[in-house]
């Protein structure tokens, strides 16, 4: 009997998962702006596009914006005040593992 045809696994996506020395670069990259900048702000979305994003990215044209998975910030932040990256970055790191998403 030949091989079912219904239980094959497909894939709907063509992008690849982000590889341990890309989330590891994003670390560094985190880590350099928090001492190139003296402020850090956490924003969280729900389905925003790339027209009203870049509305933002111009109106803070001299800023750094990074997007990524909330676990990889937290690392470059510091999950605990022993592990913290710069004083008091793990009060930040609080803010992005427990967004406030307030539903209008």
């Amino acid at each position: 009997m030949g091989k079912s045809k219904r239980n094959k696994v497909i894939s709907l996506t063509k992008t690849t998962k982000k590889t341990k020395t890309f989330k590891e670069e994003l670390i560094t990259k985190i880590r350099e702006h928090i001492d190139k900048y003296e402020n850090l702000f956490v924003f969280s979305h729900n389905n925003m596009r790339t027209n009203p994003f870049r509305d933002i990215q111009q109106t803070f044209n001299d800023s750094k914006f990074f997007l990524g998975k909330n676990k990889v910030m937290q690392l470059a932040l510091g999950k605990s005040e022993e592990d913290e990256y710069k004083k008091n970055a793990h009060l930040i790191s609080e803010v992005i593992s427990s967004p406030k998403i307030q539903e209008n």
